[in-house]
C-alpha cells in the first residue's frame, strides 16, 4: 500500500516516472513488490559497483 500510495504521490506532483534499483536475490522481495505494482527492469541508469544490481522504472505520465 505504500509503494502504491509514493507512485501516486508522484503521478500528483508532476513526475513523469520513477526509478529504483534493488539487489538480485538479496532483496527478492522488494524487486517482487516493484513488478507488483508496474515497475519494469531496465538497463542501469548509473555506475554500480554491485554486479547483482537491477534497474527498474515506471512511466506515470
Amino acid at each position: 500500500m505504500l509503494v502504491e500510495r509514493i507512485v501516486e504521490h508522484g503521478r500528483r506532483i508532476g513526475y513523469e516516472r520513477l526509478r529504483l534499483d534493488t539487489i538480485r536475490d538479496l532483496m527478492a522481495s522488494a524487486e517482487a513488490l516493484s513488478c507488483s505494482v508496474g515497475f519494469i527492469e531496465i538497463p542501469a541508469y548509473c555506475e554500480e559497483p554491485n554486479p547483482n544490481a537491477v534497474y527498474c522504472d515506471q512511466t506515470l505520465t
